[in-house]
């Protein structure tokens, strides 16, 4: 927690030249009031990267995106300091936090909005919007499959091309009606 107004947390570890890092904070998004600003210096003591809020995709009830994210490179072998404080000077026992360092390991989410659709014989339904939340530099091609679907399959596009965040897929039946 960062327990103490106005006082930050700072974290330290060895890196490589080269080598990869995130530096994530997990706080908003699991209930903490904190508004988090990370930043990352360098064995030098400069500062090599530093964010405050990043914007993730709209989905579920967490609007704000006030949660932070860096993905650097380490420029030089030494020690590196990770540093983390909230925006507004705040802090007490309710500012809880976890904080990510980590190798980037390259995925998505794939979010289907609205998260549901209503399907009824012989129809199609009205295209759905898919948003996809890149995490630490995926930049794919992501295909879609129905499985075990018998009455219904994909429509048109099937998959989001590299580099897209968005795209739109549609439904089709193949139920028969019977009287």
């Amino acid at each position: 927690t960062l327990d103490v107004p106005g006082k930050g947390k700072t974290f330290r570890f060895h890196a490589d030249a080269g080598k990869e890092f995130v530096a994530e904070v997990f706080a908003r998004r699991v209930g903490s009031p904190l508004d988090p600003l990370l930043t990352v210096y360098g064995p030098d003591g400069k500062q090599i990267a530093v964010n405050d809020d990043f914007e993730r995709p709209n989905i579920g009830l967490n609007m704000q995106h006030v949660d932070s994210y860096i993905c650097f490179k380490a420029p030089a072998k030494g020690v590196y300091c990770v540093t983390l404080t909230d925006t507004a000077g705040a802090g007490g026992k309710d500012y809880g936090f976890f904080l990510r360092l980590d190798r980037p390991r390259p995925d998505f989410r794939v979010y289907m909005v609205p998260s549901g659709v209503w399907l009824s014989p012989d129809s199609a339904a009205d295209p759905v919007k898919i948003v996809v939340e890149k995490l630490d530099g995926f930049n794919g091609e992501i295909s879609f499959e129905l499985q075990n679907a018998k009455t219904t399959s994909l429509a048109g596009i099937r998959s989001i091309p590299a580099g897209a965040s968005e795209s739109q897929i549609s439904f089709s039946t193949l139920w028969t009606r019977s009287f």
